[in-house]
C-alpha cells in the first residue's frame, strides 16, 4: 500500500514524496519520506515498526529539511531524522500533489501509481523555511481531535 499525502514526485523524479507505505496485519502502515538528493541518489526513511501509525484515526502530521537533514513528525513529535545531501533542484515537476501522485505533465493522477491518500486531509501547508521543532508541536497542538 501507498498513500500520498503530499508530493511533487509525479510521473517524473521530483524532491519529495511523503505519505504512508506498506502495512501489516493489524492494519497499521509506515509514515515515510522519500526525497531526491542534489546527487541524484534516492533516499526513503519512515517510522518503520517501532512506530505503527493506525489508520481511520486522525493524526497531525509534518516533514521538515534544512536541506541536510529531514525530520518527521507526528503527533507533534519527532518520530525519525535522516542526513541527507540536500534536495535535488531544479526539479522536473513543477506540480505539487495532495492526496495524489501526478502524471509527467503534472496534471492529472499517475495512471500506473496514483497512491490515492483514501480519508480526509486538512490544512495542508507549505512553508518556506524548516520549522522548528516546538513550531511542529505548536501546529499539532492547535489540530482538531
Amino acid at each position: 500500500m501507498y498513500a500520498t499525502i503530499a508530493s511533487n514526485w509525479g510521473g517524473v523524479q521530483g524532491q519529495f514524496h511523503f505519505g504512508l507505505s506498506g502495512s501489516d496485519p493489524n492494519g497499521h502502515a509506515n509514515l515515510s519520506l522519500s526525497v531526491m538528493q542534489t546527487n541524484g541518489r534516492f533516499v526513503q526513511f519512515g517510522e518503520g515498526e517501532a512506530h505503527p501509525f493506525p489508520l481511520y484515526e486522525w493524526q497531525h502530521v509534518a516533514f521538515t529539511t534544512d536541506g541536510s537533514t529531514a525530520r518527521i513528525y507526528r503527533q507533534g513529535r519527532e518520530v525519525v531524522s535522516f542526513k541527507h545531501a540536500g534536495l535535488q533542484f531544479p526539479v522536473a515537476s513543477k506540480g505539487l500533489g495532495i492526496g495524489v501522485s501526478t502524471d509527467a505533465l503534472d496534471k492529472s493522477p499517475a495512471a500506473a501509481y496514483p497512491n490515492f491518500w483514501d480519508g480526509k486531509l486538512d490544512e495542508v501547508a507549505v512553508f518556506n523555511d524548516a520549522l522548528t521543532a516546538e513550531d511542529i508541536k505548536k501546529l499539532a497542538a492547535s489540530a482538531p481531535r
